[in-house]
């Protein structure tokens, strides 16, 4: 009796059973690797051409995706805070992302282990940027509106069935492109394009 209760226990721990999550709730973090956008940002208010190379983003975030029962389609909402701040001999510069987005993914396997594609739609996207040289502020953008998207394949695994928590990543392509953006220094306007390689880690719990 005993070695069948053992065999029955070890039958559920590894037959890959498919999800009936009907909510995941996960933390994120992750990092954004935008184009170098500082040279077009300061344009011709830059004198000494010593502007610090944008590196990637990264911050921390949180889904909330709902699934139905017998639908492998996923609907959510993401947010997510990015920023960055880099310096040379005589100038700074920082910017950050906040982003709201509507989530749509695809689980081609959703088991134990889930793979899929993931894509995300800015609804709401606030960027700010701003550049520093010599102690003089030459550029400040502060944008309420974006352009954004993303596309990306997820991967996570529930290590425990009695605990509902899955662990991930998720990497892809972001656009994110702000028009006409205004500089207050100057008064002038440009495109900023954000847009790169993305990578996030997630912690989820199912309910």
């Amino acid at each position: 009796m005993k070695n069948t209760l053992k065999s029955f226990a070890l039958f559920i721990l590894l037959t890959p059973l498919t999800s009936h999550a009907l909510i995941e709730a996960r933390l994120t973090y992750g990092g954004l690797g935008a184009k170098d956008f500082a040279a077009n940002a300061c344009g011709a208010l830059c004198t000494s051409g010593n502007i610090p190379a944008v590196v990637p983003l990264t911050g921390t975030g949180a889904d909330v995706i709902l699934s139905l029962p017998l639908i492998p389609f996923g609907f959510g909402v993401r947010y997510e805070k990015l920023g960055f701040s880099a310096s040379s001999s005589n100038a700074q510069l920082s910017a950050s992302i906040e982003r709201i987005a509507a989530i749509l993914n695809y689980r081609i396997i959703n088991t134990i282990l889930h793979i899929g594609p993931i894509a995300t739609v800015g609804i709401s996207t606030k960027t700010q940027a701003k550049i520093v040289e010599n102690g003089i502020t030459r550029a400040n953008y502060d944008a309420n509106s974006a352009e954004s998207f993303s596309l990306g394949l997820e991967a996570g695994l529930k290590p425990l069935i009695v605990i509902p928590i899955s662990v991930g990543a998720e990497a892809g392509y972001q656009y994110l492109k702000i028009k006409n953006a205004t500089n207050s220094v100057d008064s002038s306007t440009r495109d900023l394009d954000l847009s790169g390689g993305y990578l996030k880690l997630f912690l989820g719990l199912d309910f």
